[in-house]
């Protein structure tokens, strides 16, 4: 009986060593350099392919957010005030403007690469077309962020991304259902972010 007790006992012992171990390693901490108010210019044209297939181009894409170092469990937000902006806006004889709220997250979801990388996301999207036509849509959701030191870019790929349109009054126009966030004609959109920064995860 006495041997039984000390065995769980010390399996009591193991596994807490065990979690307090596991919660060590999930702690991170990341180190934005310079920090403070930052902003990010597309180096192309912006595109949003709706359900449909229709395609939204904007000439320019940029957004604007305060950025701070941060310690703690991965994710680690950046910044609560990431704000998507677009100008010049048309899709065929249509042309419209997009209005973002200044409340989405940027966050950090895991270690620095050795090749200065850092894998991120962008949540809480929430941004509203209008159409030269009168219309209206909503456009949410979430996209994927890898930041690259080696330049200062942040760079959306199309895969991972959850952006959907709702609430359209654009019927066949600008349907709703999912969406595709990608630099003019495809691919991956690209921001030179200034002041040149560079974020540390380790």
């Amino acid at each position: 009986m006495r041997l039984f007790i000390r065995s769980i006992g010390l399996l009591s012992v193991v596994a807490a060593v065990a979690f307090a171990a596991t919660g060590t390693a999930a702690a991170a901490t990341a180190t934005v350099t310079p920090g403070g108010s930052t902003r990010g210019v597309g180096t192309t044209g912006w595109e949003l392919t709706a359900s449909n297939g229709a395609r939204f181009n904007c000439a320019t894409g940029s957004f604007s957010a305060t950025l701070r170092s941060a310690t703690g469990a991965l994710p680690l937000a950046l910044s609560n005030n990431y704000q998507q902006q677009f100008s010049q806006c048309q899709t065929g004889s249509i042309s419209y403007n997009f209005q973002c709220a200044a409340t989405a997250t940027f966050s950090v979801t895991a270690l620095t690469s050795t090749g200065g990388v850092t894998p991120g996301s962008i949540t809480g999207l929430n941004c509203v077309a209008r159409l030269s036509t009168g219309c209206t849509a909503s456009i949410t959701g979430s996209l994927p962020a890898n930041f690259a030191n080696a330049g200062s870019t942040l760079t959306v790929p199309i895969a991972g991304q959850s952006i959907v349109v709702s609430a359209s009054t654009c019927g066949a126009t600008f349907p709703n259902g999912p969406a595709t966030f990608a630099a003019t004609g495809g691919g991956p959109f690209v921001y030179v972010v200034s002041p040149v920064t560079t974020i540390t995860v380790v």
